[in-house]
């Protein structure tokens, strides 16, 4: 039998049950046991997690426990600073966040119908922050980067992954085409002529035209709505 100690640190105590909620968990195993499975059997995602000690020790996920071990966890949300150019990866229940990313200018790969283990792999091949509300996703061993999405509204989803990956000093809103994620290219009249209203094309004289999926977007009254969106969005993430 072993006896360990967990503490959890910051926004890690969200996936605790309410009986420890301060962020101290004491286990007994029975069995030996590696230092990512007794974390993650208490329902945090590796993937959230920063730095790991064992009695005062910075210790890597490979690393096993031993009877009286004291284990620290600290949250690796919020960043301290943004990456340059950050990519996401969502589930297939997150197409409205997507949209708000997109529209904030990160790009937001929305897959859908896809299991489990296609989207650990894509988010490993190609380097995007894993996002869902699936915590049993997020503990698949070969990730290295996600989040577990706590909102439900698509808003307050934005405004908690602007705010946890420190991303409200580097938006460019309405650059990506909402629907298919590709950033548009710069557009003529002319060119768009028969793909929008005539009153647009008269209105107006600077269009962006989606690549792949060739919408073409405007600065319409309903992109006033979408700056207001987007303004509330920076604001509730405290830029």
């Amino acid at each position: 039998m072993l006896c360990v100690t967990v503490s959890f640190a910051g926004e890690l105590r969200d996936h605790l049950d309410r009986a420890t909620r301060d962020g101290v968990v004491r286990l007994t195993l029975e069995l030996p046991a590696g230092l990512r499975d007794v974390v993650q059997s208490l329902g945090v995602p590796h993937v959230e997690c920063g730095e790991v000690t064992v009695n005062g020790e910075a210790k890597p996920w490979s690393s096993n426990v031993a009877d009286g071990d004291e284990i620290s966890v600290r949250a690796r949300y919020p960043l301290g600073s943004p990456r340059l150019d950050p990519r996401f990866l969502l589930d297939d229940h997150l197409g409205k966040l997507a949209r708000h990313l997109r529209m904030l200018g990160f790009d937001a790969d929305h897959e859908v119908g896809a299991d489990d283990s296609d989207l650990a792999r894509r988010s490993v091949a190609e380097a995007r922050m894993l996002l869902t509300r699936d915590r049993g996703l997020l503990m698949r061993a070969v990730l290295r980067d996600g989040r577990f999405i706590r909102s439900v509204e698509p808003t307050d989803q934005a405004i908690e992954v602007v705010r946890s990956f420190a991303l409200a000093t580097v938006v460019q809103p309405l650059t990506r085409c909402l629907e298919c994620n590709e950033l548009l290219s710069a557009a003529s009249r002319e060119e768009v002529a028969d793909r929008v209203p005539a009153s647009a094309a008269v209105r107006h004289d600077r269009f962006g035209l989606c690549p792949t999926c060739r919408r073409v977007y405007w600065e319409g009254t309903h992109v006033d709505d979408l700056r207001e969106r987007i303004r509330l969005i920076l604001e509730g993430a405290g830029s």
